[in-house]
């Protein structure tokens, strides 16, 4: 279950940015629109979200981060036999292509921090 995703400096997001879905302390709509986690400091999160904002204000590049995200975690383990390795390599070659082009400077590395909640 995802709860938060922050990203920096990927694609034309240089700034950092958080899609969260933890839910506001209004319970007015909580029946419907969350669902409960078990969780005493994380009791609600909502079942959906809304991205918005001006043009080319860089929504579609949070959902391609999001995408890259999970791309990255699913094939994280993947066994690559050495016939495979070229295309593995490729692969790892346009992720790493992707880094915002608004700041090049050593320090501004992609950074994706992901909360993992196992909610069992």
């Amino acid at each position: 279950m995802l709860v938060e995703f922050t990203v920096r400096n990927f694609r034309s997001l240089r700034d950092e940015q958080t899609l969260s879905f933890v839910a506001s302390s209004d319970k007015s709509r909580a029946q419907t629109h969350c669902i409960e986690t078990g969780v005493r400091n994380l009791p609600l999160l909502t079942r959906a979200a809304v991205i918005y904002g001006a043009n080319a204000s860089g929504k579609s590049n949070l959902i391609f981060a999001l995408a890259t995200m999970r791309n990255m975690v699913m094939q994280s383990m993947i066994i690559v036999s050495p016939s495979s390795r070229a295309v593995h390599a490729r692969s790892l070659g346009r992720i790493h292509q992707q880094r915002a082009n608004c700041s090049r400077s050593a320090s501004s590395s992609r950074w994706h921090p992901l909360p993992l909640w196992l909610l069992l």
